[in-house]
């Protein structure tokens, strides 16, 4: 983990493998099931426009499809695409509720509108939070509503921006090395998270007050 941040007043949280659970090596053996795995890296220019929403959910489902078997179905693609979400622990709730009380939280995340969808319905369904959005966070900021992707430097400066925020009071958690470059790029102080240790430890080792 990096050095420790200094004079933090602003949070901004990654989703996905920082808050939430995903299961990458799933993903890819559901993916490579659905189609040849040398064509995998064909479709990272459609994931980039679905990421960024510019194609819709069905323009991206029929794009993938284009790359499968004739047999295979919408339904097939779906949930081949879903296969990593996994899940928020309670405690990161509880974490981000304590947080509250001591800095401005906000949330920019990689996201699309099939695993977006998936997400807001877990928070329902699991854990009874229909405002996930509203209720820890100032704003929550994602790529297929702002047609930015980390690392990109313009999508933290536009929280910034917007929010008023000074870049060395601003700390972001992101779990790709490359996410946290670009962050520091950007003028943010920012630390790289590891998804395989409790959040809430790795922020109290970074001395956030909790």
């Amino acid at each position: 983990m990096s050095d420790r941040p200094n004079n933090i007043k602003n949070i901004i949280f990654d989703l996905g493998n920082v808050l939430f659970l995903l299961d990458y090596p799933r993903w890819h053996r559901q993916m490579a099931e659905l189609l040849d795995p040398r064509q995998l890296s064909d479709l990272y220019p459609l994931i980039n426009k679905f990421d960024t929403g510019k194609i819709s959910t069905s323009l991206f489902i029929n794009g993938v499809l284009s790359f499968c078997d004739h047999t295979r179905q919408a339904l097939d693609v779906i949930r081949a695409w879903n296969s990593m979400l996994v899940g928020m622990p309670a405690e990161n709730f509880e974490l981000l509720d304590a947080l509250k009380a001591s800095y401005r939280l906000f949330l920019y995340s990689n996201n699309n509108h099939l695993h977006y969808e998936w997400c807001m319905k877990h928070f329902e369904r699991e854990h009874h939070i229909s405002d996930f959005n509203t209720r820890f966070f100032e704003r929550a900021y994602y790529s297929q509503e702002i047609g930015m992707l980390k690392p990109d430097p313009a999508g933290y400066l536009l929280i910034l921006e917007k929010h008023q925020l000074l870049g060395p009071e601003t700390l972001f958690l992101d779990d790709k090395p490359e996410n946290v470059a670009g962050a520091i790029r950007a003028g943010l102080q920012s630390v790289q998270i590891d998804p395989d240790l409790p959040l809430h430890r790795q922020l109290m080792e970074l001395e956030l007050r909790i």
